[in-house]
């Protein structure tokens, strides 16, 4: 499949971080953890930050969802990706996407062969909200830092 590298952050201390974020387009990204699971944010805009709203922390094996829904088709189109490395000095997260969405239909999912993951259903739910959320200003998955989760989301 193919790979290519988002443009990524680095915390106070160091660490790698990824944005929760929807554009003008309609677009959105969501992170979440390597089972799926809903990432406690860093960092959440109060002033209601038109494209950045989550700051969230990756790492290798954390899943990247984008979705973008084209306007007035009512058909919703994005991607799946693995993260497989992070250059830190360059900041850069390198993905391959396991699975991609157009014409009303998920494809590929090298290890998945048959159905997108069940613990990824959720966040894709999300994605697709956030990116159909007109003038968002808000995190869909992202946890405050005072939420709990039970896992899977």
């Amino acid at each position: 499949m193919k790979t290519f590298e988002v443009n990524i952050e680095k915390t106070k201390k160091g660490k790698p971080a990824g944005w929760e974020q929807s554009g003008e387009t309609g677009s959105a990204h969501i992170w979440t953890g390597a089972d799926g699971e809903k990432l406690r944010a860093y960092n959440i805009p109060r002033d209601g930050a038109p494209r950045q709203h989550a700051l969230v922390p990756i790492e290798v094996g954390c899943w990247l969802i984008n979705i973008c829904p084209p306007p007035d088709s009512g058909r919703v189109n994005g991607s799946i990706c693995k993260v497989t490395g992070l250059d830190m000095t360059n900041l850069k997260a390198t993905v391959e996407v396991v699975a991609t969405r157009f014409g009303g239909k998920w494809h590929g999912f090298n290890s998945y062969p048959h159905a997108i993951p069940e613990e990824l259903l959720s966040a894709i739910v999300a994605a697709t909200e956030k990116a159909l959320c007109k003038d968002c200003r808000h995190a869909h998955y992202a946890l405050h830092r005072k939420q709990t989760t039970t896992g899977g989301a």
